[in-house]
C-alpha cells in the first residue's frame, strides 16, 4: 500500500481518527487501543458486560481493523458464523445428546432425559486458529439450576447460565481449532424434565488482535476525567497485553498522564520489566531493541534514552510520549500497556495507545498527533 496516504487524506477534510482508520486497513502489523470506544472494552478477560465508568477492563478489542467505526457497529456487520442463530422455528442446526429438542415462541428448548450432562450443541466450521471472536449466547434456564454453556472451540470455556431471564452474556474468544462445539447443557448432575431455553447464538469474528490483563487481579480501571477516557492502573501489576503483531522497525503512540511513572512498551512476560519504558530505569538501549528513538508530544528527546524520556514526561499533564523504529528480538513478544513489575510502577493513568509500522507512523507523524489532540487535548 501507499504508506504516504495520510498525507493526501489530511487534505479531505475528515477527521484524524477516520484517517487513521483508512492508513490501517488491511495493515495487520498494527494494534490500537481506544478507550473512549466503550462497546471495545470488556469487565472479564472473557468478555462479559462493556466497562464502564469506574469498571475494570478485562480485555479490549483493537480497533486498527474496524474502518473507524464502534466495535459494537463494526461488529454487527460481520458475517454470522453460526450455524443456527434464532430466533428459532425449528430445531435445525442442532444436535441432541441424552435431551429432547423443541421450539417455543421462537426459542429453542432443550430438556434433559436423566438429569446427566444432558445437552443441545451447535457444530461452528471454518474457524481460524488464533482469531478472535466475539460470541453471544442468550439462554435461560427455566426448569433446575445445573444448565452450563460450553465453548469448545475456545479452550472448552465454560459457564452456568443464569435462571428465570435470558442472559445475553458476550464471550470474547481466541479460537484453538477450525471447527468445534458450542454446547448447551440442560443439566449437569440434576434431574430429568431440567429445561434451558436458547433464544440466540451469535458467532462474529473480530479481525485485528486483541488486548487482556494478565489476571482478574491485574484488571486496569476505566475512568472518566475531564471528559477524556482513561485507564488507571490499579496498583497491583495491572496491564493490558498483546502478542505482536510484527516485531521489525515498528513505532509506538501512547497518550500517558503521570502521578508517578508507568509502563508504555513491551515485555517478555508480566514478571519482568518493560523492555522499553518511561519508569526512569535501567540502562538504554536494552538488547534486542535495535536503536530506537523517542520523542514527547512530537518533540524529539536528546539524548535519546528511557531516562530523558521519563524526564520530558511532566507529572499530571497528558503528554504522548513515542518510541520509534523499534526493532523487538529474543524473548520480548508482548505488547504491553500499563504496569509490569512492582506497584511503585503502576501510579499512572493511560489513554489511546497505537502500535504501528515505523514507515506509516514517519510518514504521517502529525496525523497521529493530531488525533492525539483531538483525544487528550495533547500535544
Amino acid at each position: 500500500m501507499d504508506l504516504g496516504l495520510g498525507l493526501g487524506l489530511h487534505r479531505t477534510g475528515l477527521t484524524a481518527e477516520q484517517q487513521i482508520a483508512a492508513l490501517f486497513n488491511g495493515v495487520d502489523e498494527t494494534i490500537w487501543l481506544d478507550p473512549s470506544d466503550l462497546t471495545s472494552l470488556f469487565q472479564l478477560t472473557t468478555g462479559g458486560d462493556n466497562s464502564g465508568d469506574t469498571d475494570v477492563v478485562g480485555v479490549a478489542l483493537d480497533k486498527a481493523q474496524m474502518n473507524g467505526k464502534t466495535a459494537s457497529a463494526f461488529i454487527a456487520a460481520q458475517p454470522e458464523l453460526s450455524p443456527a442463530p434464532g430466533p428459532y422455528v425449528d430445531t435445525s442446526g442442532w444436535t441432541a445428546q441424552d435431551a429432547n429438542l423443541s421450539v417455543s415462541s421462537g426459542a429453542l428448548v432443550i430438556e434433559a432425559q436423566d438429569g446427566s450432562w444432558d445437552r443441545g450443541y451447535i457444530t461452528v466450521s471454518g474457524l481460524t486458529i488464533g482469531a478472535t471472536y466475539h460470541v453471544t449466547p442468550n439462554l435461560r434456564q427455566t426448569i433446575g439450576t445445573g444448565c452450563r454453556l460450553i465453548i469448545g472451540f475456545a479452550g472448552s470455556l465454560a459457564r452456568n447460565v443464569s435462571p428465570s431471564e435470558f442472559t445475553d452474556e458476550v464471550f470474547v474468544v481466541v479460537a484453538d481449532a477450525t471447527s468445534g462445539q458450542l454446547s448447551v447443557y440442560a443439566a449437569t448432575s440434576g434431574s430429568a424434565g431440567d429445561t434451558v431455553e436458547v433464544a440466540s447464538v451469535s458467532i462474529k469474528e473480530v479481525p485485528g488482535n486483541r488486548l487482556v490483563a494478565p489476571s482478574d487481579a491485574a484488571r486496569p480501571i476505566l475512568n472518566l476525567t475531564g471528559g477524556i477516557w482513561h485507564l488507571t492502573n490499579n496498583g497491583t501489576n495491572s496491564a493490558l497485553i498483546a502478542a505482536f503483531p510484527s516485531s521489525v522497525n515498528m513505532r509506538l503512540y501512547k497518550a500517558l498522564k503521570t502521578s508517578d511513572a508507568s509502563f508504555i512498551g513491551v515485555s517478555d512476560n508480566v514478571d519482568q520489566n518493560a523492555l522499553v519504558c518511561v519508569d526512569g530505569s535501567g540502562s538504554d538501549p536494552h538488547t534486542g531493541v535495535g536503536t530506537p528513538t523517542y520523542a514527547v508530544d512530537g518533540v524529539a528527546v536528546s539524548p535519546a534514552t528511557e531516562d530523558t524520556l521519563h524526564d520530558a514526561i511532566s507529572v499530571g499533564a497528558w503528554k504522548v510520549p513515542q518510541v520509534n523504529d523499534l526493532t523487538v528480538g529474543g524473548s520480548f513478544d508482548n505488547f504491553v500497556l500499563g504496569s509490569m513489575a512492582a506497584a511503585d510502577y503502576c501510579a499512572g493513568d493511560f489513554g489511546p495507545s497505537i502500535w504501528l509500522p515505523e514507515s506509516i507512523g514517519a510518514a504521517n507523524d502529525q496525523l497521529f498527533l493530531d488525533y492525539f489532540t483531538q483525544k487528550v487535548g495533547a500535544p
